[in-house]
């Protein structure tokens, strides 16, 4: 295996989103059914919007000996509300536990002021995504003359619909515009809630996570330095990622890294490939590089239709698979 496939297995998608264009749209967003609010802003602010949950038995006339319910603390105004059920081996880990473990294990890094808080959170608050953007410390340029700053994620529920996973990452600072670039075994845990969370675990993550930072920006850089070869490119757009992802976004891949303007497909002719499909552009995509000539660019362009899915889980899936996409391109490039 080169260098690049063993690389292209550690890429988790540059997921480039607008956050002023997100925050015009905040309840546009879905995750499972649900609205999604979106909050930015210190880490009082975030820590402030975050509710409280408990677990109750769950019954009525008679107890149920395998089920408990998960209620929202009273809030706003508003008394109990019920958001999930879950079985009796089930932990509920609170947002706020999660969140205090993880500042505990930040707040001794250089310039921890400088921190950038965002949140995604459904109106209930069962499910969030909470993101720290750390400081310029931690941001560079990977050779496009934009710089990205080391970001960490944090995914949970209250009421097992999500698993707690715990990542670090890349946002691209133009535009706020994201990407999440990590390495599974050093950068990247999920567990179920089945087993409590400690300060240890956290700690031993994140400390794995700025091990394996300088190692993550030469990745970057790598990606930069590999030229696009159109032909493959090409044949990759129409087999791999139509395979994958599908038609459309196999034909909107391939117009954004080529012309840096997504598309709407023309009612198709079904026999043409997607590099041949009639389209109509529309937007600019936000620090897009067109026609690109790298494969830097190519993955703005997956990611950017990751994160563009309305749904939070979809975005999340979408860029799990971005790994297998780019060792795809490498093997049809090499």
């Amino acid at each position: 295996m080169t260098n690049f496939q063993s690389m292209g297995r550690r890429i988790g998608g540059l997921g480039m989103m607008n956050f002023q264009s997100m925050e015009r749209n905040k309840r546009l967003k879905r995750w499972s059914g649900l609205p999604v609010i979106f909050h930015k802003g210190t880490l009082e602010y975030i820590m402030g919007k975050i509710p409280d949950f408990e677990r109750k038995p769950f019954s009525a006339d008679g107890m149920n000996k395998f089920y408990d319910v998960i209620v929202r603390k009273p809030m706003n105004g508003e008394g109990e509300i019920p958001v999930g059920i879950v079985s009796k081996s089930y932990s509920l880990i609170q947002h706020r536990d999660i969140l205090t473990l993880v500042i505990d294990s930040f707040k001794n890094i250089p310039h921890f002021n400088e921190t950038e808080f965002r949140m995604f959170m459904t109106p209930y608050g069962e499910r969030i995504e909470f993101l720290m953007i750390l400081p310029s410390k931690y941001h560079f340029d990977p050779g496009d003359g934009h710089k990205v700053g080391f970001s960490f994620w944090c995914r949970n529920s209250v009421d097992g619909s999500t698993k707690l996973s715990l990542l670090f990452g890349w946002l691209r600072l133009i535009c706020s515009n994201g990407m999440v670039v990590f390495d599974p075994k050093s950068l990247m845990d999920e567990r179920r809630h089945t087993k409590s969370l400690d300060q240890y675990y956290v700690n031993n993550l994140i400390i794995k996570g700025f091990a394996a930072y300088e190692k993550e920006k030469k990745v970057l850089e790598q990606l930069y330095k590999t030229p696009l070869n159109k032909c493959a490119f090409e044949r990759w757009i129409n087999v791999s990622v139509k395979e994958k992802w599908g038609v459309k976004a196999a034909v909107r891949t391939y117009h954004i890294a080529m012309s840096g303007r997504d598309v709407n497909v023309v009612p198709p002719n079904k026999k043409e490939p997607p590099t041949k499909k009639k389209v109509k552009y529309t937007d600019e995509v936000p620090g897009a590089v067109a026609p690109a000539n790298n494969f830097y660019a190519v993955v703005q362009a997956l990611s950017w239709l990751a994160r563009q899915r309305r749904d939070i889980d979809e975005q999340f899936q979408w860029s799990a698979q971005i790994p297998a996409l780019i060792d795809d391109y490498l093997k049809i490039a090499a």
